[in-house]
């Protein structure tokens, strides 16, 4: 079984709010909030913001749908740029 970017970038999504969902003090932590990122220099919540979501049923949405446009996204950019380690 090949495991696609798609696919990881779902595990770890999954994985950031389901602990997120069930650790309030993590999920604050992640939170894309502008003032709290410039106040305490926080520049990583510009990432981590992208892999936490509120409950589950905006997780599933969420990854369902990517589940789909991804595998898409990844095709483009593959024949665009290239594979990953030049098209192996």
């Amino acid at each position: 079984m090949d495991l696609s970017i798609t696919i990881v970038l779902i595990i770890i999504t999954a994985i950031s709010s389901y602990y997120g969902i069930n650790n309030g003090a993590y999920m604050e932590r992640c939170m894309f909030t502008p003032y709290i990122i410039k106040r305490n220099s926080q520049w990583e919540r510009f990432i981590t913001s992208g892999f936490i979501h509120k409950d589950y049923v905006h997780l599933f949405f969420n990854m369902f749908t990517f589940y789909f446009f991804g595998g898409v996204v990844e095709q483009i950019l593959a024949y665009k740029f290239g594979g990953i380690l030049g098209g192996v």
